[in-house]
Formats: structure tokens, sequence, C-alpha cells
């Protein structure tokens, strides 16, 4: 029985507390379903994106999830059984090789970019003004090019996927920094010269994934999310 006054000392019961919490929020909150299907025969796209120093949602897990939709996309076809087998089994090695072969049929649809030096919704010191629950930029950068919800905007309605956002910092409504963010696992590296706060000094350059830089919790966050491949919230 619950108090009040509430006592956790009585009234949680610290062995079944935290899947009862999990049943009952992931159908509202949580969206780890590597499943997009019925969004993709829509014709939807998303540009998901975190960033590197955020304290509060842990950035890898958002990695983790392009890792899930490239597993999905190989996986799908079988029997539920076999693809639980395989889950199951999954390997560092797996993952890596899975995204390297299947990356650019995700990027179809999903695309994620990861900032710099960001933390949550836009702390720290890293251009973060995307918009999108970024800071917002000025007007004048709320284009497809600095401006992920424009970016988006223009791959529906244009078919013209964003190969980089220009994400962008100011301060006293002078700019300070811009840089081009690209979509995983592709990396923004410096050119050699020129100043390193101007995007122009960049190029986006496609990195291949290790298996060595995904650890035993990166594989548990993958496989939570295929084995809740059936997982369907209210809105989809």
């Amino acid at each position: 029985m619950l108090s009040p006054p509430f006592d956790y000392r009585v009234d949680v019961n610290f062995s079944t507390v935290y899947d009862q919490t999990k049943a009952a929020l992931s159908p509202i909150t949580a969206a780890p379903s590597p499943d997009l299907t019925a969004f993709k025969n829509r014709g939807g796209k998303i540009i998901q994106y975190a960033g590197w120093n955020d304290s509060v949602v842990p950035p890898d897990g958002s990695v983790n999830y392009y890792h899930a939709l490239t597993l999905f996309e190989k996986l799908h076809s079988l029997p539920n059984p076999s693809i639980d087998q395989l889950v199951n089994a999954l390997m560092p090695q797996a993952v890596a090789q899975t995204a390297a072969a299947l990356g650019d049929r995700v990027r179809q649809y999903h695309r994620l970019f990861m900032l710099p030096s960001v933390a949550h919704c836009g702390g720290s010191t890293g251009p973060s003004s995307i918009g999108g629950g970024m800071p917002e930029p000025p007007a004048a950068f709320r284009d497809a090019d600095h401006h992920v919800v424009s970016a988006v905007i223009k791959w529906v309605e244009q078919g013209v996927a964003p190969e980089r956002i220009i994400a962008t910092r100011f301060s006293g409504g002078a700019l300070t920094l811009s840089r081009p963010v690209c979509p995983y696992p592709a990396q923004a590296v410096y050119n050699g010269s020129g100043d390193v706060t101007v995007a122009s000094n960049f190029t986006c350059v496609q990195q291949v994934e290790s298996a060595s830089s995904i650890n035993s919790g990166d594989i548990l966050e993958i496989k939570n999310s295929l084995v809740q491949r059936a997982l369907e919230l209210p809105n989809r």
C-alpha cells in the first residue's frame, strides 16, 4: 500500500519497479523500435541529431539506434524466432559489418548528425544553433543548409537529402563559430589550413566503423531496440 506520505523504503519494490515503470512508460515516451516500415512507405524522412557532450541523454544511444536500424534492414525479412536468435548472439563485429553494408540504405530515410562539443539542448561550447529543439539561428540562417527543420522539409518535398548541415554559434547576434556536421558515420575533418572556426575549412569524410568502438553497453542498447521492434507508439 502506498503512503502518503510516500516512503520509498516501504512503497518501492526494487525487484520489480524497473520492469513495471518500463512497461507503463514505453508506449508513451519511448521510441526504441527500429521498425520504421510504415513510416518509410509513406515517404517519411528523419533527421536525428545529438550533442556529443550531452550529459542528460547519452549520445551513444543515438548512434546505437542508428546501428539498430541497419541491423533491422538486414534481419526484418526473417522469422521472428530467427531474428531473436541472431539478436541474442549479437557481437560488435556483426554490428560494424552491417553498418558498413547497409548504412547507405538507412540513410535513404534516416540521417544522424552528431554535434561536436554540444551538450543537452544546445549547451557547452560547440556549434549548436541548428533549430528543431536546439537553439534557433537568426532568420537569415534558417535555410536547408543551416537548419534541421528546413533541411527535412527540403528532403521530403524536393527529394534532396542533407549531405551536411552547417551548425553555427552566435554571441550577441554575431556569428562566432560554424562547422559542418555530417551524416553519421561521416565526420567533419579539418582541411589543414584556415580559421578553425569557419565551416568552409572542413570537409565531410566518410569513416569506417570499427568493432573495437562498440562496447558491451552499446550491444545491450542495440539488442534492446531490436527486441522491442514490435512496439508501436500511439501515433505510429
